[in-house]
């Protein structure tokens, strides 16, 4: 997840992010750094400062008011606990099966689901499966991608990148339709 300058504090759209891929899947964890630099552990682990849970909750009151009042103050969020960041809010998740890609995306179930039907991947549709967990709370989507066979491993990367650049295209579509998204 984000990272800003020293002294910048995250977007909420980045936190709804955030929280939402967190609260998802049950081994993710993360590190806030607050504006203070005091560091706030999220995870489902014995000694962490917040649930993933609490943090949802946190966020879904921040959406609630003003900027100015707005209770988190957060410069960065460093998801992990079985996630590897692969770059531009792509995960990578090893299972038993083998890997998943996952990322969180502010578009609908039903307009993730418009984007993966417009994907044109020769022929990866067979061999990638795609699922989504939507937080309709937060506006948030976690989608999840997975190779169906391990000969069709190499396709994975290809078909998560295609997606989450098609969701992050029809994000900017929808927000310069309407700017109070």
């Amino acid at each position: 997840m984000p990272n800003n300058r020293e002294g910048t504090l995250l977007d909420l759209a980045q936190l709804q992010l955030a929280a939402a891929l967190i609260h998802a899947l049950p081994e993710a964890r993360a590190t806030l750094v607050g504006r203070d630099h005091r560091l706030v552990e999220v995870g489902r682990q014995p000694g962490a400062d917040l649930t993933p849970c609490h943090l949802r909750n946190l966020v879904l009151a921040d959406l609630q008011v003003a900027p100015a009042d707005r209770a988190l103050c957060v410069e960065s969020v460093d998801v992990r606990g079985g996630l590897e960041l692969l770059g531009a809010g792509l995960y990578r998740r090893i299972v038993g099966h083998g890997e998943e890609r996952w990322f969180a995306t502010l578009l609908s179930p039903d307009e993730v689901r418009d984007a993966i039907a417009a994907l044109d991947l020769d022929g990866t549709d067979e061999a990638v499966s795609a699922w989504l967990r939507a937080d309709l709370y937060l506006g948030v989507t976690a989608v999840g991608l997975a190779a169906v066979h391990p000969l069709h491993a190499g396709r994975l990367d290809e078909a998560a990148t295609a997606l989450l650049a098609a969701c992050l295209v029809g994000e900017l579509i929808r927000d310069s339709r309407d700017p109070e998204v």
